[in-house]
């Protein structure tokens, strides 16, 4: 992902001195690793700066759905992330 990390030391939910997430939140390196995650322990165990949140929730909730990610139009700063649906199989 183009996006930029945060990585957690930096966060604000994060405490120093036990070195856990203050909400219990993770935050996997990979994509793979958050996948894991979502399944396991569903998508709201991953933190919400995790760049690959986003698309693992469009993909559980929309298993048949074809995504084009628009990484290059998606500011570094921007919190947003805009989807075009290529196929609607409603």
């Amino acid at each position: 992902m183009a996006e930029k990390r945060i990585i957690c030391t930096r966060c604000p939910s994060y405490d120093l001195d036990t070195l856990r997430c203050r909400v219990g939140k993770a935050n996997p390196r990979r994509k793979h690793e958050s996948l894991t995650v979502a399944e396991m322990f569903g998508p709201q165990a991953l933190c919400l700066h995790n760049p690959f949140r986003e698309p693992l929730l469009l993909r559980m909730r929309f298993p048949r759905t074809r995504f084009n990610w628009d990484e290059l139009a998606l500011p570094v700063q921007s919190g947003t992330l805009d989807v075009t649906v290529i196929e609607d199989e409603i």
